[in-house]
């Protein structure tokens, strides 16, 4: 076979690899690269270096490939003129054109695209090191390109955005490489800065506080009833949170009471002579994300959102923020409360915390509150007023009755469809 022939073929041998590591180690990922540096691959060091410097690894391919391509030009060219004259020219072009087009570009960058990782490692180690060889060439050549790449104001921007990791993700969900949980646990992580407290916080009208005047016997069976380690305490009105009453200090006080007769009678101490927590208190903008990292800055699990003027709006503990990562948390007293409780097709006990939805739901009604949340505003809004235990009033044919209460909150209603 003629020499020349020889070397031209040759040349598109080197197009070919050129544009098979092209297309190869820009189909790689970081996380790939790290995956194979970890276990140990073969050219996974010198990829890793290649990837490092990602600019300049692909001005070094397009450089190689470039020049194979001019010199299998050439020499084509030169060849097809000794063997049909100037007629030679238009075949050289015409011949070249296509096999570099099917042999230097479609087929090496398909198999790449398919076997990135195996091409990625076959070519790494001799990339690193004509890339050693040609450094003065890479540099000089990275310096225009950067030069007139500031001149136009454009940056080299590799960040990955949340937008493009949740896109991954649910591809990923879709394959079946994740299952849905997990991509909705990488939702929830990525969208966690963009959401205010406000948007997750306990409403104010929801928030089980106490004054500051109460006894540590009314406080211990508030914590009996309503099951919280952690209540806020107000002076006045609950726009004055002063201090957190924990679990914990609430019975390191009644062992200090019954432990000695000088101590005084827990019916005869106030919350505000004890040592309460001091409250946490954030503006209801700050994103869930920061308030995150200041509760375990400050070993601290419940703040008070405060409105514009600097009242209070709602409260938020580590719970709720868990929560928003993760789903619903449920411990032993969520375990053990049934908010709705069948007892017959036509009868029911309901907890005064079951939102009116679930309630419309029950009694096959549409109910016009929709400032109100549970069942318990419902029929104070109805009534006009704070009910006492054993009252009743009808909606939509079924008897609703107050069956618990405790002080002025409504524990358990019993919910009766009339004949």
């Amino acid at each position: 076979m003629d020499p020349d022939l020889v070397l031209v073929i040759f040349l598109l041998v080197l197009s070919a690899l050129s544009s098979a590591s092209e297309t190869a180690l820009i189909s790689l990922t970081p996380a790939q690269v790290r995956t194979l540096v970890e276990t140990n691959k073969p050219g996974a060091q010198y990829l890793a270096r290649l990837k490092q410097q990602h600019h300049k690894t692909l001005i070094l391919i397009l450089v190689w490939n470039n020049f194979v391509n001019i010199a299998a030009s050439a020499l084509t060219t030169v060849y097809m003129t000794e063997k049909f004259g100037s007629a030679g020219v238009g075949i050289a072009t015409g011949v070249l054109t296509f096999l570099i087009l099917i042999f230097g570009e479609i087929l090496p960058k398909s198999l790449a695209t398919t076997y990135p990782k195996r091409i990625s490692q076959l070519v790494a180690g001799p990339l690193y090191y004509i890339g050693m060889l040609t450094t003065p060439v890479i540099w000089a050549l990275d310096l225009v390109v950067s030069t007139v790449l500031k001149i136009f104001g454009v940056k080299h921007n590799i960040q990955v955005t949340d937008e493009e990791l949740i896109a991954m993700a649910s591809i990923g969900a879709e394959e079946g490489s994740i299952d849905e949980q997990e991509l909705a646990l990488i939702e929830n992580a990525l969208e966690f800065n963009d959401i205010p407290v406000e948007g997750i916080m306990t409403p104010r009208i929801h928030i089980d506080a106490l004054p500051e005047t109460f006894k540590l016997d009314d406080a211990a069976e508030f914590v009996v009833h309503h099951t919280h380690t952690r209540i806020p305490v107000y002076r006045e009105n609950i726009d004055h949170i002063v201090g957190i009453l924990s679990l914990k200090e609430l019975l390191k006080q009644f062992h200090h009471s019954t432990k000695s007769s000088l101590q005084k009678q827990p019916e005869e101490i106030a919350l505000r002579q004890i040592n309460l927590l001091t409250p946490l208190k954030i503006p209801a903008s700050m994103p869930v994300r920061e308030l995150f990292h200041l509760f375990k800055k400050k070993r601290m699990h419940m703040a008070i959102v405060l409105d514009e003027h600097g009242g209070t709006s709602g409260l938020v503990t580590m719970e709720d923020l868990l929560e928003e990562l993760v789903g619903d948390i449920e411990d032993e007293q969520d375990l053990e409360e049934e908010h709705v409780k069948k007892i017959s097709n036509t009868e029911y006990e309901l907890s005064g915390r079951v939102e009116l939805d679930e309630l419309a739901k029950i009694m096959n009604a549409k109910f016009r509150h929709p400032d109100y949340k549970t069942v318990s505003f419902l029929i104070i809004d109805e009534l006009g007023y704070l009910p006492r235990e054993g009252q009743s009033i009808v909606l939509f044919g079924w008897e609703i009755t107050i069956a618990q209460m405790w002080r002025n909150t409504i524990l358990k209603i019993h919910l009766k469809k009339l004949p």
